[in-house]
């Protein structure tokens, strides 16, 4: 706790670019108190072709305990082309240091080397070399760039895996073991695989399991949990800054929203100022926060919104125009990451052409093998309280919002004071008959605050579905509000005509990626009908990005495809313990 206080205090000092200057050794030692962190990433392969997905498992890790960290909340993935440029930057919720996503490899993206980065706000006071990465190597058959010579010439020696008497070495470990229902499988059959956990509480911990087709264009050793705990030693324990150094506050609360307020004619910053944030939406968040001198505004938000923009509005009678910047990415220095060069020699053609016409056919059937999104908790609205909802369909239509708030809403009536319609709501108190209070309350209208309600007094209510009523006192802004009213227009109906005279701002939400549960194909006899005539071209069979071990056994149930090979299962993760583990082991299907 004293530890967020103190990052809370540093906000006020927050810049543009989301650091913070350290004042004085007593910032600088409660600072040294939270441990850095690190993050591995569990990608199910290292070679990708178009129409397939890179999914990937995020584990962030506490730098001094190398167990699973609660610090930050927001995590980062990227992937970087060797031209240093960004092809995707994925924002993920972390809880309780565990994390998920994945990303559809397009036809648009070359054949080349690549990296996948991954880190959090904090984790970059570190340095590059405190983030995770890994090589991503893509195949991209239907353009004509791509390289002559062989595949991986160029790689480290460190990362070629030595093959013997054509078996590639597997991990194994004494924690656990796995069990396979049969030695050798055929197409569509059912695989029962189990996971024997041999040091019953030492086992306990986080892991993700993959299985999917052995590569056989690039003989490179995944970037396991194994290998990555290799590179401790070399990790910050704690912030290298100093005393007059700048850091990047952690997201340690939830999602960060940050950026600057100006005036939009003399290009000043606009500081001391009340700026209330909309988030609209059915779990709309309405929050007031003040400007620092540098004009700077910040805000956490603990669940995730399902609004896609935030608004901006100043508060009280302040009509100026201004703008808002937001907080600017803070920098990484990808000019030290290096590029293993990526070749492709003519006998691989017939293995490429052959995996791309998998892919297009398993496109083909995507609408029946779809993923689910898993529901996510987003943020209570209304302040938590309970509102009355008063549903006009089911109340004689008056022409006006105004008229349907005096004879349809109770508890609420609506006066003229100076010179402006408002409105009244009496208090929530059993048996009160007082007469209403003086202090009007907030007007939301698809969850975005309304300032001047003349125009929305006067509003068509045919295009009013529901009016809503919150009758508790509350502070905003430093000003005290009687209630909140809270108006939700019919689907597609716009606002410009209510918020003709606000003075409103915008930014576009940088939104983080909805977590999924993965397609898992079944023959079954409930299904055996349904899929007996659709091809199935899977060279990923399983994926589980998320699971906890915590007692002696696990069991997952998966089916093969109508590829033939070698496949291979691969579990990666880390006990409670902060101990890595690998295991893997390879099967056939004739």
């Amino acid at each position: 706790m004293k530890n967020l206080i103190v990052f809370l205090i540093l906000l006020q000092t927050l810049c543009l670019s989301g650091q913070v200057r350290i004042e004085n050794a007593d910032e600088l030692r409660s600072l040294q108190q939270t441990s850095m962190e690190t993050m591995y990433i569990h990608v199910n392969s290292p070679l990708f072709f178009p129409g397939e997905y890179l999914y990937y498992s995020i584990y962030n890790i506490n730098a001094s305990t190398y167990r699973l960290s609660n610090i930050s909340k927001i995590g980062y993935v990227e992937l970087i082309d060797s031209d240093k440029n960004i092809v995707f930057e994925h924002k993920i919720i972390l809880d309780q240091g565990r994390g998920q996503g994945d990303f559809f490899v397009p036809a648009s993206l070359p054949s080349g080397s690549y990296k996948l980065l991954g880190y959090t706000r904090w984790m970059l006071n570190g340095g590059i070399k405190q983030l995770f990465s890994t090589d991503v190597a893509i195949v991209n058959p239907y353009q004509n760039n791509q390289p002559n010579n062989g595949i991986a010439a160029n790689m480290d020696k460190k990362d070629i895996v030595k093959e013997e008497n054509g078996k590639t070495p597997e991990f194994v470990d004494s924690t656990f073991a796995y069990t396979l229902n049969k030695k050798r499988f055929t197409t569509r059959d059912k695989i029962i695989l189990g996971l024997k956990n041999y040091k019953s509480a030492l086992g306990y911990g986080n892991y993700s399991l993959s299985v999917r087709k052995k590569e056989e264009l690039i003989k490179v050793r995944e970037h396991t949990s194994v290998n990555f705990a290799k590179k401790y030693p070399n990790l910050k324990r704690t912030i290298p800054q100093k005393i007059n150094d700048s850091i990047i506050i952690p997201e340690q609360t939830g999602e960060l929203l940050a950026g600057q307020v100006w005036n939009a004619e003399t290009k000043e910053v606009m500081a001391n100022q009340s700026v209330a944030i909309s988030l609209p939406g059915k779990d709309f968040v309405l929050r007031a926060v003040n400007t620092t001198e540098n004009g700077i505004f910040y805000s956490y938000f603990k669940k995730e919104q399902s609004a896609e923009n935030a608004f901006f509005q100043l508060m009280g009678n302040n009509s100026e125009n201004f703008e808002v910047k937001p907080l600017s990415k803070p920098n990484i220095e990808y000019s030290k990451l290096q590029f293993p060069t990526l070749e492709i020699n003519p006998e691989m053609e017939k293995s490429i052409v052959k995996r791309s016409i998998y892919n297009q056919i398993e496109n083909a059937y995507f609408q029946i093998k779809q993923d689910t999104i898993i529901s996510m908790e987003y943020g209570v609205p209304f302040n938590g309280s309970i509102p009355d909802v008063f549903i006009l369909d089911e109340y004689t239509r008056f022409p006006t919002v105004r008229e349907s708030l005096i004879e349809v809403v109770e508890n609420v009536g609506v006066k003229r004071q100076d010179g402006k319609l408002t409105a009244w709501v009496r208090e929530d108190y059993e048996n009160n008959y007082t007469d209403y209070v003086d202090f009007p309350p907030v007007f939301l209208v698809n969850g975005l605050m309304v300032q001047n309600v003349e125009k929305l007094m006067e509003f068509d209510s045919n295009l009013v579905e529901t009016i809503s009523l919150v009758r508790e006192k509350f502070v905003f802004a430093g000003k005290e509000y009687k209630g909140m009213i809270y108006i939700e227009t019919k689907k597609g109906v716009g606002l410009e005509g209510i918020l003709t005279n606000e003075n409103i701002e915008s930014l576009e939400l940088f939104k983080a990626e909805v977590p999924k549960r993965y397609y898992n194909q079944s023959y079954d006899e409930m299904s055996m009908e349904k899929y007996k005539h659709i091809p199935d071209y899977r060279n990923q069979l399983y994926w589980n990005p998320n699971f906890t071990v915590d007692n002696s056994n696990q069991v997952f149930e998966f089916y093969t495809s109508d590829i033939s090979g070698v496949y291979e299962i691969t579990l990666n993760g880390f006990t409670t313990y902060g101990k890595p583990l690998t295991l893997t082991q390879t099967f056939v299907v004739e």
